[in-house]
């Protein structure tokens, strides 16, 4: 639904030269999310109006793998099973 009014809206502006208060105003719209699709438009990427993720690109709290290897190789001698003694 998202896609298809950015794509029209920066269709109605680029191709048929409407004014960009225009659309967003009879879309319904904000002025900020008119601006987000013109900017993705821009970039001149092919799928530029496709939803993009939300998720964050990084996690900087996460163990990197040599440290957490570390922690692993500890965990596994510090709790190994007792043998009985």
């Amino acid at each position: 639904m998202e896609e298809e009014l950015g794509k029209e809206a920066i269709f109605r502006h680029i191709i048929e030269g409407e004014e960009p208060k225009n659309i967003y105003t009879e879309i319904n719209r904000s002025k900020q999310w008119f601006f987000k699709w013109l900017k993705r438009y821009k970039t001149g990427e092919k799928d530029w109006y496709k939803d993009r993720s939300k998720a964050p690109l990084t996690r900087p709290s996460e163990t990197k793998g040599e440290e957490k290897a570390r922690i692993v190789s500890t965990r596994k001698q510090v709790y190994r099973p007792s043998n009985g003694n």
